[in-house]
């Protein structure tokens, strides 16, 4: 009996020695410790948000210093108009992320001007040093039907960050109805807005944002196009048109893989052999972005390749 204890309290004392000699990895160092998309507006400084870890213990860098600039302690600061590569490393881990510099504080770029179940989804991009807080109440106005009320609660989102707030009708009775009786062409989870309109806080500071689509015919194409513009404070943002995707032969894996960042579109179309059709032009805050679609070489996936300022900066097959 005496042994079996002996035996056991050495086999605790092993247990506990190797348990103690083992390094505890916390859940900042084993996730990303800050954001993967930081906004920021021009000429303004932001300390970067992290996650679970001391900024001022992160090595911070940037991939092209004109842009912007960063110190020791993680505030950076916007020189010009742009998009840079932020990069981070912390006890031995290294995280990569994207600033983006902008004309305003604060913007609502992925309206999407539609729907989906009767809900409005507004993605929020906030540059400023301060946090935004979001609307409770918006309006939109639906084609064919007129004004509508959206409510959510009141949200807060970080300065530097982006935040997808969803809004719900107060009374979705009349959204239903108007689907289901009158306009038996569209998805009852996708309908048309022509505009959305509210007004959200930076501080104290209040800012009204409104977007205005509207369906334009292009005869190149021979289809329509939903144009829109974006305004905050009544200056325009941003502005551009969304068009249908066009199939267009082919794009091989081995001309996808050859497209690379950084090229231009003339030496993509090169790569590939034919023009692609062009399925977004906008410009915002200082930035010009097109996209360009084409078809694969068996026909069954789509080649999707967006531009800034005319060069490759995104590809996608699927």
């Amino acid at each position: 009996m005496k042994k079996s204890i002996k035996n056991l309290i050495c086999y605790l004392l092993v247990l506990v020695t190797i348990l103690c000699s083992t390094p505890l990895h916390t859940n900042a160092a084993s996730k990303r410790f800050f954001n993967r998309t930081i906004f920021i507006q021009k000429g303004k400084s932001l300390k970067i948000p992290t996650n679970g870890v001391k900024r001022s213990k992160v090595k911070w860098s940037l991939r092209r210093s004109g842009i912007a600039s960063v110190n020791k302690s993680g505030k950076v600061k916007a020189n010009r108009l742009g998009d840079v590569s932020i990069i981070g490393k912390y006890k031995g881990k290294t995280c990569k992320g994207s600033l983006y510099i902008m004309n305003t504080p604060a913007d609502i770029l992925n309206d999407d001007c539609t729907t989906t179940n009767y809900r409005v989804d507004l993605e929020f991009h906030n540059a400023s040093s301060k946090p935004l807080y979001t609307p409770a109440n918006i309006k939109v106005t639906l084609d064919g039907f007129g004004t509508v009320n959206y409510k959510a609660s009141v949200q807060k989102v970080p300065a530097g960050c982006e935040k997808r707030i969803y809004f719900f009708p107060v009374n979705p009775t009349p959204l239903r109805n108007f689907l289901e009786n009158n306009h038996s062409d569209y998805s009852y989870d996708d309908f048309t807005l022509k505009k959305i309109s509210f007004s959200f806080k930076i501080g104290r500071k209040s800012y009204s944002f409104r977007s205005v689509c509207k369906d334009v015919w292009n005869p190149d194409s021979q289809s329509y196009e939903m144009e829109f513009r974006r305004y905050v404070n009544g200056k325009r943002v941003s502005f551009g048109t969304y068009s249908e995707e066009k199939d267009l032969s082919g794009v091989s894996s081995a001309e996808y893989k050859k497209i690379k960042n950084g090229m231009s579109y003339k030496r993509v179309v090169n790569i590939i052999g034919c023009s692609g059709e062009k399925f977004i032009d906008m410009k915002s805050h200082g930035q010009h972005i097109t996209g360009y679609y084409w078809s694969s070489e068996d026909g069954d996936k789509t080649c999707s390749v967006n531009f800034q300022n005319g060069k490759v900066y995104y590809k996608k097959m699927s």
